[in-house]
């Protein structure tokens, strides 16, 4: 409208102007309508005829120009229409785009009013036109959008700001809206004010996702990696690098082969078989592959995922490689022990006949005989005891007492073997200093006894018997096997610790029979260390002897 007033008064002045003109040729040519009269007026002075002349001249050619000005501010004002027809077009196709879009556009004017607002808008808040916006949407503490429009006005440039929407407001539920707002302007000044508004609700949880599950990715101990079709390795978290040895940066753009020499080439190639997996879209798992490094060793699970684009293609693999060495070597240290035990439990029962045997054959032999003996003789002096002489009678007896006291000593050594006394009456530093003079004499091997602090250890009775068989099954390895002249026990109480050690200067243990599963006699002493919560160490050198070391958390 502004540029119309103008456009019709510059045409009114040339028309002013021209009529001007007009009049002032009229009235020269009215005055001096012949050239003689016009001579003849000026006194035929020469001078006042050119002024003239030079006068009608200009007059002429200013109807000219001011009838080529008017010719010219009309077509202008042509063109002018034109080009509002064209803006009013070109609005009306913004509008129609505007309308056509998902988000919530709107346009304010200086007053931050709303004057406009697509359909988008106009869905939620059918009132939106007329409304200031800060009160936009319901929301009192809306005061983000007219910063942004102020920051706008200051500084003439695209502005943006998120907003966060509790669910009190027209949106129902918690949304993050970001808010663009843009100037318009006609010629270099803002006129409004165009503000998009979009729903960034779901890229904003979606980020969140991916941070937690990147989070989660990069605390996981578990190996997880990515490949793309072409085999390469896209992604690598820490516990890939930690598993496999590789750093992400070393790895990332490597094809998945890079690890054939950690893992056989066949099985890595059967796990990462693309063409299966895209023809199968299923998740597979591979458990106990080897992982074979140059410092170490390890068993993995391999589980692999396919995931897939927005039609349902597959266009990688995620790759979930869970280590389970100590799982495995725990499973197979259980199978083991369970084998152990078992044969354990079969020498445990051999001995146990064996002694049984030997406690029978005791009985049936020794005592046997000797009870049978004092039997007969016994019967004998009831029969002829009126016919023997005080002197026979006592040789008798004397003989009968002897064979008497042979099976009281018989009595108290299979006693002994099955469960020294000392141990109960004396405790178990007096039950192994015995045990270790019987060895001696027995076996002609020197067998000396250590305690520190001296005579000053009062094992408990629930230990006691553990520590003594375990102290009984070392001298019986010694006396079959060590072939040793020399054995020293030493005892020690420090605190809280108490230390049993038996150690020998024999031929020594060899490494494979340590811990095999037929050494019963090492075995039993673990498990019965194990019983009492205590810790075996067995130490042994070809040729240099050997040495087995119980300790134990103990209170006394």
């Amino acid at each position: 409208m502004k540029r119309n007033r103008k456009i019709i008064g510059k045409i009114t002045v040339q028309i002013a102007i021209f009529s001007a003109i007009a009049s002032i040729f009229f009235v020269l040519s009215y005055y001096f309508n012949y050239f003689n009269l016009l001579v003849e007026a000026v006194n035929n002075d020469y001078f006042y005829i050119s002024l003239t002349l030079s006068l009608s001249l200009l007059s002429v050619l200013l109807i000219f120009y001011s009838v080529y000005n008017v010719i010219k501010i009309y077509y202008q004002h042509i063109q002018i229409e034109e080009d509002n027809l064209e803006i009013k077009k070109a609005k009306s196709e913004i509008y129609y785009v505007f309308d056509s879009m998902l988000g919530m556009i709107y346009i304010t004017d200086l007053g931050c009013r709303v004057n406009w607002a697509n359909n988008s808008l106009i869905a939620i808040d059918k009132d939106v036109i007329g409304k200031q916006i800060g009160d936009l949407f319901h929301y009192n503490n809306n005061n983000t959008q007219q910063n942004i429009v102020n920051q706008v006005l200051i500084s003439g440039k695209v502005e943006r700001s998120v907003v966060y929407y509790p669910s009190n407001t027209l949106f129902k539920t918690e949304t993050y809206i970001e808010h663009r707002a843009i100037p318009i302007k006609d010629d270099g000044t803002i006129i409004s004010i165009v503000v998009i508004s979009d729903n960034i609700t779901g890229q904003i949880q979606l980020s969140e996702a991916r941070q937690r599950l990147s989070l989660m990715v990069s605390a996981s101990k578990d190996a997880i990696f990515v490949i793309d079709i072409h085999k390469h390795i896209t992604s690598w978290n820490k516990g890939a690098e930690e598993i496999f040895g590789y750093l992400s940066g070393e790895i990332i753009g490597q094809p998945v082969t890079i690890l054939d020499h950690l893992v056989n080439f066949n099985i890595l190639t059967t796990i990462f078989d693309i063409d299966r997996i895209i023809e199968t879209k299923t998740i597979t798992n591979t458990e106990n592959v080897e992982i074979n490094g140059l410092n170490f060793y390890r068993i993995v699970d391999f589980t692999v995922y396919p995931f897939f684009d927005y039609i349902g293609s597959v266009i990688g693999i995620s790759a979930i490689v869970r280590d389970r060495t100590e799982t495995v070597k725990a499973k197979q240290a259980l199978e083991l022990s369970e084998i152990q035990m078992r044969k354990l439990a079969l020498h445990l029962d051999a001995i146990r006949e064996e002694e049984r045997k030997e406690i029978a054959f005791i009985i049936h032999d020794d005592l046997g005989y000797a009870l049978s003996s004092i039997k007969m003789d016994i019967a004998w002096l009831r029969r002829n005891i009126d016919k023997m002489t005080k002197s026979n009678i006592e040789e008798r007896t004397n003989d009968m007492l002897k064979l008497v006291d042979l099976t009281i000593q018989n009595v108290k050594r299979l006693s002994s073997n099955l469960r020294p006394s000392i141990l109960d009456h004396f405790g178990l530093i007096a039950a192994i200093e015995e045990q270790s003079r019987e060895f001696q004499r027995r076996t002609g091997i020197r067998c000396k006894v250590n305690i520190s602090p001296n005579d000053d250890i009062n094992v408990p009775d629930n230990i006691r018997t553990p520590l003594f068989r375990i102290f009984q099954e070392a001298q019986t390895n010694i006396t079959r096997y060590a072939k040793a002249s020399r054995v020293d026990v030493n005892i020690s109480y420090d605190n809280e610790l108490f230390v049993l050690e038996i150690v020998d200067n024999g031929v020594g243990i060899p490494k494979d029979k340590i811990n095999s599963i037929d050494s019963f006699g090492l075995l039993g002493i673990r498990e019965k260390s194990k019983s009492i919560g205590g810790t075996i160490f067995i130490n042994s050198e070809k040729d240099k002897g050997t040495t087995i070391r119980v300790e134990l958390k103990l209170k006394m």
